[in-house]
């Protein structure tokens, strides 16, 4: 496959379908399966897609017709990373429909994926979403725990897995309380990046802020030439990893598709940067302009926080009701990196699109070059 080559299903119609596990509303020439149920626009363009991209042409619209037989060998470990965030949106109840990578669209790659093994093989469900969120709860609501019903029914090797270490929970956008995960079972890789690293000349060492209160662990992975982060190991294990991210707009990188969807390889998102603390005039971009008064109040609660964690919490809680009546909410006023000025968070994405292309599992590196290069496909979900 070209990797210069871009190819995209547009339709006048877009719409998900609702029934899980998705089969396709036709029956294919090369369909395997056989079971088909109502219209699947999402089946339809992933298929299309492929088609338009020229893989395998000359079989197109036959049985034999197997577009990832050359990017996929029988036998081999595939991950599938969606982008999973939460299962909830705050201002929208079907907000999720376009946060979350659709089940429907999983299915489509994932069955293609299946013809490339020919059965032989395994396939992961893979991500590390949103700290405060519920992965189980994302697979429900995404139909994925039938598709994985589906598949087992058949014989084949397919699985669903939480990267996180962790998970939170969230009330009144404070973190109370923390609930240790199973994570990954085949562990983490740790990798340092040192001069390979996007953060190479930064002047932001020493106040990164990442996903969690306590910035001294975050910043002693980002520092003095430092530069770590720690890496699923079923990820860097794998074969092939098919990116499926979700189209949508973030308020710290812009956009979010294929690049910052493997922000979801990471084990802890505390060694990530999220953005750097201070104005562009003293090297930060936080935000543009110094509200003292503002910083002064959530360094406070953040101290509290982390020296007394039950009234710390409370303390928190009423701080940032506080703050937020006094200096506005997050949709009005810029905050925590959640601008176009933020000159942190394409570099940690970048950095981890390094590890994915070139990371072993011992933590080093491969040379740089197209040969040596880890298969990453990659397929956008911008049906909604």
């Amino acid at each position: 496959m070209n990797p210069q080559i871009v190819a995209v299903q547009a339709s006048t119609y877009a719409e998900y379908p609702t029934e899980a596990p998705f089969h396709p509303g036709t029956r294919y020439p090369e369909y395997d399966f056989g079971e088909t149920g109502g219209p699947n626009h999402a089946y339809e363009a992933v298929r299309q897609c492929f088609a338009a991209s020229g893989l395998d042409a000359s079989r197109y619209g036959t049985a034999a017709w197997n577009p990832l037989k050359e990017l996929i060998n029988p036998g081999e470990r595939i991950v599938i990373k969606p982008n999973f965030v939460k299962e909830t949106h705050p201002r929208d109840s079907m907000g999720w429909r376009y946060v979350l990578t659709h089940g429907s669209v999983i299915r489509a790659v994932v069955d293609y994926v299946w013809k490339a093994l020919d059965g032989r093989g395994s396939v992961v469900v893979a991500d590390a979403p949103q700290t405060d969120s519920s992965f189980d709860a994302i697979c429900r609501l995404q139909g994925l725990c039938d598709l994985a019903e589906f598949y087992h029914r058949r014989g084949l090797d397919f699985a669903l897995l939480d990267l996180r270490r962790d998970e939170w929970v969230n009330r009144g956008g404070v973190i109370v309380a923390r609930r240790e995960l199973a994570g990954d079972p085949r562990g983490y890789c740790r990798f340092d990046l040192a001069q390979a690293r996007e953060f190479s000349g930064h002047c932001g060492a020493g106040r990164y802020y990442g996903a969690d209160y306590d910035s001294d662990e975050l910043n002693c992975h980002h520092t003095g030439g430092r530069h770590e982060y720690l890496v699923s190991r079923t990820i860097i294990d794998a074969d092939v990893i098919f990116s499926v991210p979700k189209l949508k707009t973030h308020k710290k990188a812009g956009i979010t598709g294929a690049l910052k969807n493997l922000v979801g390889i990471n084990g802890d998102k505390n060694w990530l940067p999220h953005h750097t603390e201070g104005t562009p005039a003293d090297g930060g971009d936080e935000r543009p302009d110094c509200r003292k008064s503002e910083r002064n109040l959530v360094m406070g609660a953040r101290r509290a926080l982390l020296r007394t964690p039950l009234i710390g919490n409370i303390l928190h809680r009423h701080a940032r009701k506080a703050a937020l009546k006094i200096f506005g909410s997050t949709e009005e006023v810029i905050r925590s990196g959640n601008w176009y000025g933020n000159d942190t968070v394409w570099r940690m994405c970048l950095d981890l699109n390094k590890i994915l292309l070139y990371g072993d599992p011992s933590g080093t590196f491969r040379e740089d070059g197209p040969e040596n290069r880890k298969r990453h496909i990659v397929l956008v979900d911008g049906i909604i």
